[in-house]
């Protein structure tokens, strides 16, 4: 584990005065946004800390990709682990990933809920979520004075984020107004960003 990889997880898990950066969340959210990585997560939420051969029997994903899925996690600070003996348990290390996981993942995991964590793990995206949460809906103008982007840049988050139901939108005349669609990332935009 790096330093700065150290010094994530403990402000995370410890909410001090140090707080990760926007990027450090962004690259939290992007490594969660894995359908593999989620089972892992929510493996170790429900049983505790964990071997890898405990979650290969329980998951059915193989040794190798487990592993690779389990140190990307650790890289961003969303497990840790420690040594037994010969073995390496993992657990949860971030109370920002028992944020996410209960708010996205209380029920069933589907596809589409991992598209949506995917879409806004994107620095650009989330200060586009947070205006418009901010605002309750918003069109393009102020979204583009917000991030200081061009309008074209806007409209291709703003529609991968549509395609994704993250963001929905109505019409006024000939101005499209945005608003977050999907309660469960409004709720991890403001703990996470807010």
């Amino acid at each position: 584990m790096t330093f700065a990889t150290a010094t994530l997880a403990t402000t995370m898990e410890t909410n001090q005065t140090l707080q990760p950066s926007m990027e450090e969340k962004v690259d939290l959210l992007r490594a969660i946004a894995h359908m593999d990585r989620v089972k892992i997560l929510l493996h170790l939420i429900k049983n505790g800390s964990s071997n890898v051969n405990d979650l290969v029997g329980s998951l059915g994903i193989p040794q190798s990709t487990t592993s690779q899925h389990l140190n990307k996690l650790r890289s961003v600070g969303a497990v840790t682990n420690k040594r037994h003996g010969l073995e390496i348990f993992y657990s949860i290390h971030s109370s920002y990933v028992l944020d996410i996981m209960s708010t996205m993942f209380a029920g069933e995991v589907t596809p589409e809920q991992i598209e949506a964590l995917k879409s806004i793990a994107h620095e650009a995206r989330i200060k586009l979520l947070l205006k418009i949460l901010d605002e309750g809906e918003s069109n393009v103008s102020p979204l583009i004075d917000h991030v200081g982007m061009a309008q074209s840049s806007v409209s291709q988050h703003l529609t991968k984020m549509k395609s994704t139901k993250v963001v929905s939108t109505r019409r006024e005349k000939v101005t499209i107004f945005y608003r977050v669609n999907h309660t469960g990332i409004g709720k991890i935009l403001v703990r996470l960003f807010g």
